[in-house]
């Protein structure tokens, strides 16, 4: 064979090669990559016991490493909703995109689905692990991981406890009034924790010093704790009266002992944000009542009393302004008040995080149209801006599923936004209303008769209609009694406004059919934003009202809490305790926002015997008795082996040196002027994690504050809830992971195109065929 004929046959050889090459999986396989998508449990039955998303997280960077170092990890973290935390780390750079600030989430309920359904966007197969403790895994739950399942993915389920310190019964907190009135009963609030593995009994023993002695059996549950309520009877002394209390049995150390004090003869002072209602007005002794326009620290409790969300003092800022004096140690009482917590524009406000309820509205979504006077009338003084204000209210109040339209109407009708679903409608609505200039006569009877609902669906929606006039009407109380029967007969409920007058008129109430089929609203100027959300409050309020039922302590005045007439549509929040309910629905409740109390009264205070300051003088102190003091605010986080006090001092005052009291504990602060924080940090004595109350001491002066302790968070299958990570865990295709696995990160091949090895493979046929049939020598 000649040297020609042998290259002819090896560049065809490799052509061949190439083509084959070009054809197989191997030769367009380009390499290998995986995702990982770890979702972190942030729901109160995770963050409230102690351990945050951050101290899981922690856990789990340090405990789980993905197999290829191609891996891209994604991460979100997840309450009631589903926020992104992190995107495309690589695993040697995880655990620091795990520290990094946390998104804002929603950590009372826990929606696992929700977070499956986020963990499936963003491209191809991931492996998917959820870090949860399991509260939140239901049916829904397991069928969005089958379904994960069917699209490629795999669910992994990492089991999440918080390990909580001692197996045998400990104080957990002892509550206590920092001061009461004059002759007022002293309540004290003793809870005992366990962990251990069946439940238990304790006997706690409450001491005055120098007087008598109360004690209680309480059944301590296996893995939580419950309190124990122990009542002395108030004296006229002013003065300081200490209480010694104590676990029977066991070692007597720090965590099965604690003293506190009780202040008899201060006021509880309370500021209204906003007008002051005739039942704060009238409290009389003990309470010290004066209107704030903002948060304000000084005082102990902030009331607010039927505000609206949105307009100061409870824009965004002045929101978060008052949740952030609530959880440096001012108290919150929220009442619902005419508006409601719905139809109010609670449920949007960062202040509906931090009530111990939930606000919800019954039934299906709803279609919502607005008929809005735009006659001569409404140009006097702020009607017509003030009216704006109030449809963008009542739209920014509806679910994203609800559907809303908006027309004006003096002489004839003409629409400003057609049906159209609520999001984004608010900007649209501002707008077109804002190029609005009132005038003409008014013809509501027409604009009524115009109006048209979409049609019925699968299931039907509710339909609201919500007209505002100033009362003067074309046409008499019989044509409108006929248009409201029209209206009931579509099933359209109507809510109405009226602008001026101090009656509504007689066409207005024939369109409600006298309150059968909705409610007319009164109000002008400025109030016209407020009786827009009330007009709109279908599906926000319970109808009728249960008969109410004292839960919990505080004790009830003589004859019972008063039945008030109409009550939020709310539901407990996990971490809430109840006082009272109606029916199903919460009527007082209390709950926690890092160390300030919340406390809800979730009704309309304006028309029963709540009107009058009676109830409120037994709930205020029963609630608010001990929350931090006027101006200082302070607390102690204990973590692993180092404590942390923080102590700010926001008075008009002398620099001054603080020492901290806590146990046997002195630790002297700096220097603290006025506004300023120091911190101190320290080591915790044996037992410190359930230490008693800790005291800021300057002179006579001692102020109590919070000790907040954060366990461990620990990746390890807690027995009462291995069923349901199991099952969840096998709908996804994945296992129950435990300390020290690897995550199995998904392989999928990135496919290389084909054309180099065919370019390849026809340049080496050409080379052949030209090597071979070139001529040899000469012409």
């Amino acid at each position: 064979m000649t040297r020609r004929t042998s290259v002819f046959w090896i560049a065809h050889g490799v052509a061949v090669a190439a083509v084959l090459v070009a054809l197989s999986p191997w030769g367009r396989d380009r390499g290998r990559r995986g995702r990982v998508v770890v979702a972190f449990d942030a729901s109160a039955s995770v963050v409230e016991v102690g351990a945050g998303p951050r101290d899981v997280a922690d856990a789990f960077a340090t405990r789980f490493r993905p197999l290829d170092p191609s891996t891209v990890v994604d991460g979100l973290v997840f309450g009631a909703t589903a926020a992104p935390w992190f995107s495309g780390a690589a695993p040697d750079t995880v655990a620091a995109s795990m520290r990094t600030a946390l998104p804002p989430v929603d950590g009372w309920g826990s929606s696992p689905a929700d977070a499956l359904a986020a963990a499936s966007a963003g491209g191809g197969p991931a492996t998917v692990v959820l870090v949860t403790d399991g509260s939140g895994v239901d049916d829904a739950c397991v069928a969005a991981a089958r379904g994960l399942r069917a699209g490629g993915h795999v669910v992994h389920v990492a089991p999440v406890h918080v390990a909580r310190p001692m197996a045998r019964p400990f104080l957990a907190d002892v509550r206590a009034p920092l001061r009461v009135a004059p002759g007022a009963p002293i309540r004290l609030e003793v809870t005992v924790a366990a962990r251990g593995a069946s439940a238990t009994e304790a006997v706690v023993a409450v001491r005055e010093s120098g007087g008598a002695e109360q004690r209680r059996r309480v059944a301590v549950p296996a893995r939580g704790a419950i309190s124990a309520i122990v009542r002395f009877d108030g004296g006229a002394m002013r003065g300081v009266r200490r209480f010694e209390v104590a676990l029977d049995g066991g070692p007597a150390d720090a965590a099965r002992r604690a003293s506190v004090e009780v202040a008899v003869g201060d006021a509880l002072s309370i500021g209204v944000l906003g007008r002051v209602p005739e039942w704060a007005a009238a409290l009389g002794d003990g309470f010290a009542i004066r209107r704030v326009d903002a948060a304000d620290a000084a005082v102990d409790v902030l009331v607010v009393h039927g505000l609206v969300a949105g307009p100061p003092p409870l824009d965004a800022r002045g929101a978060a302004a008052l949740a952030d004096a609530v959880r440096d140690g001012t108290g919150l009482l929220a009442v619902a008040g005419s508006v409601g917590f719905g139809p109010g524009g609670w449920r949007e406000s960062p202040l509906a995080t931090i009530l111990p309820v939930r606000i919800e509205r019954a039934g299906p979504d709803a279609d919502v149209s607005v008929l809005v006077d735009r006659s001569g009338s409404m140009a006097a003084a702020d009607r017509w801006p003030s009216a704006v204000r109030g449809v963008v209210a009542v739209v920014a109040g509806l679910g994203s599923r609800d559907r809303v339209r908006v027309a004006t109407f003096a002489r004839d009708v003409a629409e400003a936004i057609a049906w159209r679903a609520v999001p984004g409608a608010a900007g649209a609505i501002r707008n077109a209303l804002g190029a609005v200039r009132p005038g003409g006569p008014t013809n509501l009877a027409a604009a009524v008769d115009a109006v048209r609902f979409p049609p019925d669906e699968e299931p039907a929606r509710r339909r609201l209609l919500i007209v505002s006039s100033d009362g003067r009407l074309g046409g008499g109380p019989a044509r409108y009694r006929a248009l409201g029967h029209a209206l009931r007969e579509r099933g359209v409920r109507v809510g109405v406004v009226q602008s001026g007058g101090d009656a509504p008129a007689a066409g207005l109430r024939a369109l409600t059919l006298d309150g059968a089929n909705g409610r007319v609203v009164l109000a002008d100027g400025d109030d016209l934003e407020r009786a827009f959300r009330a007009a709109a409050d279908d599906g926000w309020w319970i109808d009728p009202v249960p008969p109410v039922r004292a839960v919990a302590a505080p004790t009830p005045p003589a004859g019972g809490w008063p039945q008030p007439q109409r009550v939020s549509r709310t539901r407990l929040a996990p971490a809430g305790r109840l006082v009272a309910d109606a029916g199903d629905a919460p009527l007082v409740a209390i709950g926690r926002h890092g160390l300030g109390r919340v406390a809800v009264a979730a009704f309309d205070a304006g028309e029963t015997a709540w009107a009058g300051p009676e109830p409120w003088r037994t709930l205020l102190p029963g609630v608010f008795g001990d929350e931090r003091p006027r101006g200082v605010r302070g607390r102690v986080d204990v973590r692993g082996g180092r404590a942390v006090a923080s102590l700010r001092v926001p008075e008009e005052r002398a620099v001054a040196t603080w020492t901290l009291r806590w146990g046997s504990r002195r630790i002297p602060f700096d220097p603290i002027g006025p506004g300023r924080l120091r911190t101190a940090s320290f080591s915790p004595p044996p037992g410190g994690a359930t230490a008693p109350p800790a005291f800021a001491e300057f002179g006579d002066r001692r102020v109590r504050i919070g000790v907040a302790v954060v366990h461990g968070a620990e990746l390890a299958v807690d027995d009462r809830d291995t069923t349901r990570h199991a099952r969840l865990a096998t709908a996804g295709g994945g296992r129950v992971l435990g300390p020290g696995d690897t995550i199995p990160a998904p392989m999928a091949p990135s496919r290389a195109p084909a054309w180099p090895w065919a370019a390849l493979a026809l340049v080496a046929f050409l080379v052949g065929r030209a090597v071979k049939f070139a001529p040899i020598g000469g012409r």
